[in-house]
């Protein structure tokens, strides 16, 4: 009976331990320029194509816990949108725009919004995601950039 105990409970960290594995260690995504992934532990993620790590605008301090979203095909690649949150109160995104030279890799932007309605209209990809106000932004990519009411984020 003691043995049987402790096996469950070595059973149950052992599925806890997978299941934060695949959450946050096996995030990766096939391209036609490579693969995409998700390295490194939680909060503490890196950006890799083809087992080479990508900075983000702003510097390596900007990784947190990163996330594959979803991928985009566009005439000059594939844009990959990305979550990108800090802390468990507010998600961010961007978007990597995957071509045949080097990657693009958008500022962060957002509202903290963890649900947009994302559309995709040829190459322009929009984000309607509601702020604090409970009023709706829209966050529009096109050829590499971000823009938020017409103005390109940097």
């Amino acid at each position: 009976m003691k043995y049987r105990v402790q096996f469950k409970k070595l059973f149950c960290c052992a599925i806890g331990l997978l299941s934060s594995y695949l959450a946050h260690g096996a995030d990766f995504l096939q391209t036609k320029y490579g693969v995409l992934s998700i390295a490194g532990d939680f909060q503490q993620n890196k950006l890799v194509l083809n087992g080479k790590a990508l900075s983000l605008p702003g510097g390596d301090a900007d990784y947190a816990s990163l996330a594959i979203v979803e991928k985009y095909v566009v005439s000059d690649g594939e844009a990959i949108l990305i979550s990108d949150s800090a802390g468990a109160g507010c998600q961010f995104y961007r978007f990597v725009l995957l071509n045949k030279t080097s990657p693009i890799i958008t500022p962060a932007f957002g509202t903290c919004d963890d649900n947009p309605r994302v559309s995709q209209n040829g190459d322009q990809i929009s984000l309607k995601m509601k702020n604090k106000k409970s009023k709706t932004e829209t966050f529009i990519y096109s050829n590499g950039i971000v823009k938020k009411n017409g103005k390109e984020l940097k």
